[in-house]
Parts: C-alpha cells; sequence; structure tokens
C-alpha cells in the first residue's frame, strides 16, 4: 500500500519461526536499523511484521533478506501450501526430544550400560540425552547465533548459553531437559495463541467469493469482483450476502451475527439496508447492489481489525522498552553471581528463569483477545492503544444528529411569508443543498422530488460551517440556514417569522430559514426521530458509572434541551462548532477527564481525533470513519456501554499479566541466585510464566 507520497511503501508480511516475543524484539531492532526503513513493527502474538521504507533505498525484497538473515522464514499462501510438512517439523522435533530424554531418565534409574561400546559412552543415560541435545538444541543455537551476529540477544541465546555451560559441567541430562521443556513451553505458547486469535481470523477469512446477479433477466453465478454497483443481487436461503445493498424484496430475515455479534436473526423491511456479511436465515430476497468490493461493510471491517492487531498499546511500548534493558542486565547478573559463588549451574539457572518472555507478551496477547472480541460483537477497535483508553473512560460526548438520532429528518412542513408558494420555497433550497452533504440535505432534496424540481447547479456557493450555505442563482443571492446566519447577513425578519421560529423550535423541530435577495421567503421545518437504544444506552453507562454524559450539537438550545431531557442527559451544548467542540474537549481533557466522543458526520471529525476514544458511527461518512478510533459496524449505541467494559476488562487484564510476569521474574530470579531451585525447576517455572498470561488474556474471549 503506498502512501505520503510515491517512494514511501508499506508492506506486511508473515514471518515464520518466531518462538517468543523477544524473537520479535529481535527482528523488529534488525530491521529498523536496516537503511531505508522508516517504521518496523513486528508482532509475536499475529507472526507480522508491518514495514513502512523508502522504495529508493531499499526493495522489499532486501527486507525479507533481512528476515531471513536472521533464522526466521517469509510465510506466503504458495509456500505455505508446499511446506506442510515443516509446519509440523516442531511436533515431531518435540515427541523425538521427549522420548529421548524419557529414556534418558529410564537408563539413569535402571542403569543402563553397553558392555559393547567405547569406554565413554557406555552409559545410555548419556547417550540418550546428548541425542536430545543435538535434535532440539540445534535450531535455537541457529537462530542464537544469528541473533549475537545481528547484534541483539533474545532467549535462545540465553538458553544456548545456559546449554553450553550445563555440557561443560557434564549436566547432559539437565541441558536435554531444559531443551525439551523450552521446545514444549513453545508448542504450548503458538497452541494458545492461535486460540486467542481464532476469533480474528475467523472474520478474516470470511469473504464471500462469487455473487448470484440477475443479468438481463438471466441468473448467472459471478466471481465477487465483477458485481457492480447498481447490480441486482439474488440471495438464497443459507446464502451469504456478498456486497451491502437495498432491499428489494418485502421481507428478509438475516442473521448479522458475523457482523453485529447480533445472536438472534434480524427481520428486514423493503428499502432497509442489508450488509455484506449476513445470512439469509431462511428468506429468497433480492437487494441492489450499493457498497461493493473493498467498499463493503465485511470488508473494512476485516481491513480495520488486521490493521488493529499491529498497533501496539503504551503499556506494550513500555515493556518492549523495559526488556531491551533487562536482557543484557540478566546476562551480567548471571555472570556475577556465577563468580561470587562459583557456582556455574547456578548462573545457567537465572540464565533461564530470568527471560522477560512472559513480561513482553503480557500487553499484545491481551489486546489481541481483546479486539478480537470485540470484532465479534461489532465494536471495530484500531488499535491497542485505544482499547487500553477504553478502559480509563470518565466522559462520554454525543453528537446529535446521526448519533443519537437516526441522522434522516423529514420535511415536515413549509411556512411561506412574503407571497412565495411552497414550491419556490423548496427549489431555492434544493439548488443549494445539491452541493452540501448535511443530514438535513437529504431531507430537503428528497421533498423537492416529490415537487417535480430537478436542482439546477449554483453559480456559486459557499457553506458557513454551523450555520448554512449562501450561493448564488439565476443572479440571485440565495441564503439558507439557521437564525444565525440570517442576522449576521443583515436579513431583517417579521415579528411573525421569530415567533414561528421559536414555536416549532420548542416543539423540537429543525428550522431551516431561506431568504434571497435580503428578504425571507419562508420556512422550512423538519425533524428527526431519536434512534433506538439511545435512552438504554444512557442508562447503561450511568450504570457502569459514567460520571459525565454531555451532548453537542450545532442545533439550537430548544431542540438540545428537548432531546437531553427526553434521553436523561447531563449537560448540553448547542450552537457548537466544528472548532467549539474541539475546544470543549481540550477544556475537558485539560481538567483531567478521560473522554469517549461519539459522531458521524464531516463536522464531528475533528473532534473525533482530538477526544481520547473517537467512535463514529458505521453509517457515518468516510471522513468520520476515518478520524474514529473505533467503528460500530452497526448503528447500535448499546454497544458502546459493553465497549467501555471490554476496555476495562483489558486494561485489568494487563496489569494483572504484567505484575504477575514481573514479579514472578523477579522472584524465580532470588531463587535461582539462592540455589533454591534447578535448572530443570527454572526452566519448568519458566514456561509457567508464559503459559499464565496467555491464558489469563484469553478471558477476554469468554
Amino acid at each position: 500500500m503506498t502512501f505520503m507520497n510515491t517512494d514511501i511503501s508499506k508492506t506486511t508480511l508473515q514471518v515464520k519461526g518466531m518462538h517468543c516475543a523477544s524473537c520479535a524484539q529481535n527482528i523488529e531492532h534488525s530491521l529498523k536499523r536496516a537503511d531505508g526503513v522508516i517504521y518496523a513493527d513486528v508482532s509475536f502474538v499475529n507472526g507480522e511484521a508491518v514495514i513502512e521504507y523508502d522504495e529508493n533505498r531499499i526493495s522489499e525484497d532486501k527486507i525479507k533478506k533481512v528476515i531471513k538473515g536472521l533464522g526466521y522464514g517469509i510465510e506466503t499462501p504458495e509456500k505455505k501450501i508446499k511446506s506442510s510438512f515443516y509446519n509440523y517439523l516442531p511436533i515431531f522435533q518435540l515427541i523425538v526430544v521427549g522420548v529421548l530424554l524419557l529414556f534418558s531418565w529410564l537408563a539413569g534409574y535402571f542403569k543402563w550400560e553397553a558392555d559393547f561400546m567405547p569406554a565413554h559412552w557406555r552409559n545410555f543415560e548419556d547417550l540418550f540425552a546428548v541425542l536430545a541435545i543435538i535434535i532440539g538444541w540445534w535450531p535455537i543455537l541457529k537462530n542464537a547465533v544469528k541473533t549475537i551476529l545481528s547484534k541483539n540477544l533474545n532467549v535462545n541465546v540465553l538458553v544456548s548459553i545456559a546449554v553450553i555451560a550445563a555440557i561443560s559441567v557434564n549436566a547432559h541430562k539437565e541441558a536435554a531437559t531444559v531443551i525439551f521443556i523450552m521446545l514444549l513451553g513453545q508448542f504450548l505458547e503458538e497452541f494458545t495463541k492461535g486460540k486467542t486469535n481464532q476469533a480474528i481470523k475467523k472474520l478474516i477469512e470470511l469473504k464471500p467469493q462469487k455473487a448470484r446477479v440477475r443479468i438481463n433477466g438471466e441468473e448467472l453465478v459471478v466471481p465477487i469482483e465483477n458485481v457492480k454497483s447498481g447490480d441486482i443481487v439474488i440471495i438464497k436461503p443459507g446464502e451469504q450476502v456478498a456486497v451491502d445493498g437495498e432491499l428489494l424484496t418485502d421481507e428478509a430475515q438475516v442473521d448479522e451475527s458475523v457482523i453485529t455479534g447480533e445472536s438472534r436473526p434480524v427481520i428486514k423491511r423493503k428499502g432497509e439496508e442489508i450488509l455484506s456479511g449476513s445470512i439469509s436465515d431462511g428468506s429468497y430476497f433480492e437487494i441492489k447492489a450499493i457498497r461493493i468490493g473493498e467498499g463493503t461493510t465485511l470488508s473494512r471491517i476485516q481491513k480495520l481489525v488486521q490493521e488493529a492487531q499491529n498497533k501496539k498499546a503504551n503499556a506494550q511500548r513500555l515493556a518492549d522498552k523495559f526488556a531491551q534493558y533487562f536482557v543484557p542486565g540478566v546476562l551480567l547478573a548471571a555472570l556475577i553471581i556465577g563468580l561470587l559463588t562459583a557456582d556455574i549451574t547456578r548462573a545457567i539457572t537465572i540464565l533461564i528463569v530470568a527471560c522477560p518472555c512472559a513480561f513482553i507478551i503480557a500487553t499484545p496477547v491481551a489486546v489481541v483477545a481483546g479486539i478480537g472480541k470485540a470484532a465479534k460483537k461489532g465494536i471495530l477497535i484500531k488499535g491497542g492503544e485505544y482499547l487500553e483508553n477504553l478502559g480509563k473512560i470518565d466522559t462520554v460526548i454525543f453528537d446529535k444528529t446521526g448519533t443519537l438520532t437516526k441522522g434522516k429528518p423529514q420535511v415536515l412542513e413549509i411556512k411561506k411569508f412574503d407571497n412565495h408558494d411552497e414550491k419556490e420555497i423548496i427549489e431555492l433550497a434544493a439548488v443549494l443543498e445539491s452541493k452540501s452533504e448535511h443530514h438535513l440535505a437529504e431531507a430537503i432534496l428528497e421533498k423537492s422530488k416529490e415537487f417535480g424540481i430537478m436542482p439546477k447547479e449554483p453559480e456559486k456557493i459557499e457553506i458557513i460551517k454551523g450555520k448554512g450555505l449562501i450561493g448564488k442563482y439565476d443572479h440571485t443571492m440565495v441564503y439558507l440556514g439557521n437564525l444565525n446566519l440570517i442576522k449576521e447577513q443583515g436579513i431583517k425578519l417579521p415579528v411573525e417569522t421569530i415567533s414561528y421560529i421559536h414555536t416549532e423550535e420548542q416543539k423540537g423541530h429543525t428550522v431551516v430559514i431561506v431568504a434571497h435577495d435580503k428578504e425571507v421567503c419562508g420556512v422550512i421545518c423538519l425533524s428527526d426521530q431519536l434512534r433506538e437504544g439511545a435512552r438504554d444506552t444512557i442508562e447503561n453507562l450511568r450504570r457502569i458509572g459514567i460520571r459525565n454524559i454531555w451532548m453537542m450539537t450545532g442545533d439550537n438550545k430548544s431542540i438540545a434541551e428537548k432531546i437531553s431531557s427526553e434521553l436523561g442527559i447531563d449537560k448540553y451544548f448547542a450552537e457548537m462548532l466544528p472548532q467549539d467542540k474541539i475546544g470543549m474537549i481540550e477544556e475537558m481533557q485539560g481538567s483531567g477527564k478521560k473522554v469517549i466522543m461519539l459522531g458521524d458526520g464531516i463536522n464531528d471529525a475533528p473532534a473525533l481525533v482530538q477526544a481520547d476514544v473517537g467512535i463514529a458511527m458505521g453509517s457515518g461518512t468516510e471522513i468520520a470513519l476515518e478520524g474514529g478510533n473505533i467503528v460500530l459496524a452497526k448503528d447500535d449505541l448499546t454497544k458502546i456501554p459493553e465497549a467501555i467494559k471490554l476496555g476495562r476488562k483489558a486494561v485489568s487484564i494487563i496489569k494483572q499479566n504484567m505484575f504477575f510476569a514481573l514479579g514472578f521474574n523477579l522472584l524465580m530470579f532470588i531463587l535461582a541466585s539462592l540455589g533454591i531451585i534447578n535448572m530443570i525447576g527454572g526452566a519448568v517455572f519458566h514456561q509457567i510464566n508464559s503459559l499464565f498470561v496467555i491464558l489469563n488474556a484469553m478471558r477476554l474471549l469468554i
């Protein structure tokens, strides 16, 4: 994917052979040192490396060579199919080493010896142990050598040093046991890590390849990439919807659980939107394709989730930095204690127990599990930082139109003034609104169709943010907007007009004033409906302890007051411009509040970016979706309390993991330094530490 300029590119590579989080750090540090690499982020949890690089200085092939030079592989779909044997090689290696180690222990217990062998090899206990070392240690040693050559340190280096030291004192069985436990731990980590990623993998792999389309009266099954916007797509019972579309059939029952997490089938009516990824629950129906290919809801979800897995949380960045200094510190401590005690096995045990693998993966496994759980519920979190921020929120701010309300207002009344008729008023409004993306524009344009009006192009147009539109049409200046706009333009408002506007606003209606040549032609009254679940969402937010629930809107005070009163919102701010919203959020953050902002429109995007967590409604504008840190796949406000609770649980688990991993490491370091635990015990406890944080993180998936 190319961005910023034509010379800067981004690539995501599947890395094979990472055994622990320190492997990922090793690759990441080496990539960052390569000339031409601008940014590198390597995740052990999902086995991916995300690299941004300057094409003029380094190629993707050279980047792959850097990774391969460290002893790791690059996975491609073709290679994955061809190398199925190698995928099972670690399991085969583990079994062989385990069997040889078992025979070594049995030989030692039963005193097995071979008289026909040379004197040095008559002891089967050592013979089996050495064979186990050769088979199990080789890949670890190879990785350790390449790591040292790349001027890095990781757990393979520490284990290899420990094995060499053990062999030097003829502790062959102990060395083989350490290798076996490390291999077993790596296998169990891979297994549990795979379980953690399962929800995300299922989502990413779920993508229809074909669609049933009606072309010239004929029903054809075509590749999904051949479907065009406007095509009639047929969905039969049990089939998956391949595109986002408008329902043409009177009614359809669909399972949207893949997109929204809603387990019960949903009834859709004619004209409503059917989301890609939904499955027909026993219904035959037809839809008109609206969004296709990468623009569909399912594709957008897949893209967001894939990108999110590689965005680190703040806690993870701290852990990575800590580990850079911790590993050299472990080597130094082992050397000093070994010299002071003259006990090499004690130094070896320190090397084994003190490697901070568990501490490094404490955050990323929780982040991936949390993002996967959220995705299943239709909550698309763009990175670990935002999942982490969710857990600290104490203030929730809602935009009104399109967020608390459906954002699809309808024209209720057209009030005529000064001898203008309704058609003329709507025509003037439609001319300007034809160039607007505001929520009111669609309602006014829809009304103009009822009058048979096809809006003409304005000669010029100016958007006055938060107030309205000014344009030139048919050699006449036309003004369309709220009271503030009309007053600023010096247009006088008759007493009866002001009285009518105030009356309608008190009813909670939105009023748009239409004027031309400095005189008011009429007023268009519109009304929007509250979004389903809005009231329940406010109550649930209060129930989970959110102290501040506020609303900001560009609408007037009367409408804002009515909506706030109906929903039980603590405080509202009316007639807000985009810059006002940013300023208000900055002020709240300055007083120590952690803020969520929810919105869906272009004018909400700056506020979404400013907030600690910006949540965009799934049906919102592209700018809002880009600005939001979290996207609701379906416009379901009831997901907000769920997201906050998930964030709190994730933060709690991250803290538990980090404190346990670090505390356990320090405890084992002390016990190893005092000689209370041996090499085998150290290897066992090292793996227990890593497995605990992974299994603890998996609680997020429950």
